[in-house]
């Protein structure tokens, strides 16, 4: 199920055991509001797998970590963690009639208001990873039977499209860093992840001839 701001609180599905962050927050308690989603007890539920895409986890640190709350109503727990850097909003300085104000988003002598803009983002390709409890981040690692599988997909996508036979070993040492060696070459249909990878990596190449 994806979603955005519909299920991050008050939805109950006990059976759900794997939680994606995909945004970021500045907010302790929905962080703990939308990993709480899968952490609802249920019967045969062991645990609950957290893939963190926003890296929260290195701002409001792990979901079972002990935390100091407080129970003054004027007081957030993030103001505790970040009052070393919280600053005083500056004073705007209107661009039409150069009145200084604060406090309101429009100018209180002429109306003219700021027009804000959406903050951009870079994105930087990586692989999903472990959180270690001592902040070091372990490596997934594939097993034969997965890399044995990824292998044959290839080899479904190089006959589907009439790629040259090499093309499948390549793309093996492109995800992987190893050539292949002693897996069975008879083609199996590609499942999603495989296809999200070919794809991303064709749209990866388009970017850099465009930039060279």
């Amino acid at each position: 199920v994806v979603h955005c701001l519909v299920l991050t609180d008050g939805f109950d599905c006990p059976p759900v055991s794997c939680i994606i962050l995909a945004r970021p927050t500045q907010s302790l308690g929905l962080f703990y509001q939308m990993a709480g989603r899968g952490l609802r007890p249920d019967d045969g539920k062991f645990n609950c797998i957290i893939i963190d895409h926003a890296g929260s986890v290195y701002q409001h640190g792990f979901i079972e970590d002990d935390r100091q709350w407080s129970l003054d109503p004027q007081e957030r727990i993030e103001d505790r963690q970040s009052k070393s850097q919280r600053e005083k909003a500056e004073p705007i300085t209107c661009q039409e009639c150069k009145f200084i104000y604060e406090g309101r988003p429009d100018c209180p002598k002429c109306g003219w208001q700021p027009v804000t803009q959406g903050k951009s983002f870079d994105f930087q390709e990586g692989e999903l990873g472990r959180i270690e409890r001592d902040g070091t981040l372990s490596a997934f690692r594939h097993t034969r039977e997965e890399k044995e599988r990824f292998f044959r997909e290839l080899t479904y996508i190089q006959e589907q499209r009439g790629y040259k036979p090499g093309w499948t070993s390549y793309k093996y040492k492109e995800r992987y860093g190893k050539w292949p060696r002693g897996f069975p070459s008879d083609p199996m249909p590609p499942g999603l992840e495989t296809r999200s990878w070919i794809r991303k990596e064709a749209v990866k190449y388009a970017r850099q001839q465009r930039a060279g």
